[in-house]
């Protein structure tokens, strides 16, 4: 009887999965981006910005609640979340730099490099899991 109703429930389960479909997609996104660096004594030397388009990730995932007998709170969870599956580093230079007065900087300050973590690809991870690693 057991095994007929685990059986069942996964039937179940296939048939309401069918029904919701997951939209996880990596898109592009332009935001903007602003660094400041300060000096030892903690004074602003500069800020600088720029806007860049990165990836990011967008979209729904079907989840799932159902009644098990199995499960000790009685029901049966299967919780998707979109998000990053891979990331990759990503070198941009911001070439709007300002000194602390406002004024645009020339030459070898007029640019800063910075590090960002972009996602490579997004898909449907189980909600709460483990980030992937670099």
């Amino acid at each position: 009887m057991l095994k007929e109703l685990t059986i069942l429930s996964c039937f179940l389960l296939s048939i309401h999965a069918a029904r919701y479909e997951s939209s996880c997609e990596t898109i592009p996104s332009k935001i903007h981006v602003t660094k400041e660096e300060y000096s030892k004594a903690k004074e602003l030397m500069r800020t600088c910005e720029e806007d860049v388009t990165l990836n990011r990730c967008e979209g729904s995932c079907a989840s799932g609640i159902q009644p098990s007998a199995m499960e000790r709170s009685g029901f049966s969870k299967d919780c998707k979340c979109c998000r990053e599956g891979s990331y990759s580093e990503r070198i941009i230079t911001l070439n709007s730099c300002y000194d602390q007065d406002g004024h645009k900087l020339e030459g070898t300050l007029a640019s800063m490099q910075v590090s960002i973590m972009e996602p490579q690809g997004c898909d449907c991870y189980a909600c709460g899991s483990e980030l992937p690693k670099k």
